[in-house]
């Protein structure tokens, strides 16, 4: 009994494709599916042609077309995630992947692209800043199913390595690089990876240098007088405005300086990169003048707010923020010296 010529045509194309002839495969396949519009197979032979030919728009249109003949088979959403890949479409990739998966959870090239495109949606990246994001554990749970499902096809294993290289898991990148050599020794991309992430693990495991800031200690001083000026006058005000004894109502007054020193705080640390802020507490542990002087306008700070909660339960308390004030002052004498020698640290360096 002769094959069907569909049949055919689908073998000798997938061969094609294979040997690196997309191009004629594609040629091939576009009579059969104008003589066989309902057929899904076709469809999707034509948008794995299309991919294989590095035509990912043609490729979503072919599998568009598949996906409406047959939505419930595993082919037309895979190759539809595998072209919104390519053409980076990230979100509906994933959710065109998610759909094959569903559709035939024992394929391992539904997880195959499942992974992919969440690679590129950037999810593995964003392991690197929280090791909680969900996608980017999607990514390789998809990838580690894929290779259970296929344990002698080479590509799941290439797809787990660069997944784990990108989230720096240089130990399960470099076993899965090894694997996908294993079974495709020709692999020479695979091989060359896995020098890059041999290499990457070396130098990860060396210490980094901490980023610092530029003349960082006179901006931390002028922040600081800022802020006990602020503070200061502010007190000085609410004393003399509270004399001779402040209603509760007054403990307003209070809030509102509190509020205005947290979002001059506030305007300074949201300008100041992440990667940053922790070289700027260990200059100031380095300082003691920097933390003697944090150290009294913080007290400062606390005093009013420990004299705003007790005006607003006790009318008429003003002793506290006359002590707030007198710290606050001393605060900006010890920054007034620290602004002084770190001018002078500045000249002598110059």
């Amino acid at each position: 009994m002769a094959e069907d010529p569909v049949t055919l045509a689908l073998t000798e194309s997938a061969a094609l494709c294979q040997s690196g002839k997309a191009a004629k495969a594609i040629r091939l396949l576009r009579p059969v599916v104008a003589a066989n519009p309902a057929d899904v197979d076709a469809w999707c032979a034509l948008a794995a042609a299309y991919l294989s030919d590095d035509q990912p728009k043609k490729a979503l249109e072919a599998a568009q077309r598949a996906a409406v003949l047959g939505s419930a088979k595993e082919g037309p959403h895979r190759l539809a995630s595998c072209a919104l890949t390519q053409l980076g479409r990230s979100a509906e990739a994933v959710v065109a992947a998610d759909c094959a998966v569903r559709a035939d959870p024992f394929e391992w090239r539904c997880h195959i692209a499942l992974a992919e495109a969440l690679i590129g949606s950037g999810a593995v990246e964003r392991v690197q800043r929280s090791e909680d994001d969900a996608d980017a554990k999607r990514a390789l749970l998809a990838a580690h199913r894929a290779s259970e499902l296929a344990p002698t096809e080479y590509r799941p294993f290439e797809v787990l390595g660069e997944i784990a290289a990108l989230a720096r898991r240089w130990d399960v990148a470099e076993q899965a690089y090894l694997t996908a050599l294993q079974l495709n020794p020709a692999n020479d991309h695979a091989r060359e990876e896995l020098a890059r992430v041999r290499s990457g693990s070396t130098s990860a495991s060396q210490p980094t240098p901490e980023p610092t800031v530029p003349d960082a200690e006179p901006v931390l001083w002028d922040l600081l007088w800022r802020l006990v000026v602020l503070q200061g006058v502010g007190c000085l005000a609410l004393v003399i405005g509270g004399l001779p004894q402040p209603s509760s109502g007054y403990a307003v007054f209070g809030v509102v300086l509190l509020a205005v020193i947290a979002a001059v705080l506030w305007r300074f640390v949201s300008k100041v990169p992440v990667v940053v802020r922790p070289g700027l507490v260990r200059l100031v542990q380095s300082r003691w003048l920097l933390m003697l002087a944090g150290g009294l306008f913080g007290l400062g700070t606390l005093l009013v707010v420990v004299w705003t909660l007790l005006l607003a339960l006790w009318p008429g308390v003003l002793q506290t923020a006359v002590v707030a004030c007198v710290v606050t002052a001393l605060s900006g004498v010890v920054v007034m010296a620290g602004r002084r020698l770190a001018r002078w640290r500045t000249r002598r360096t110059s």
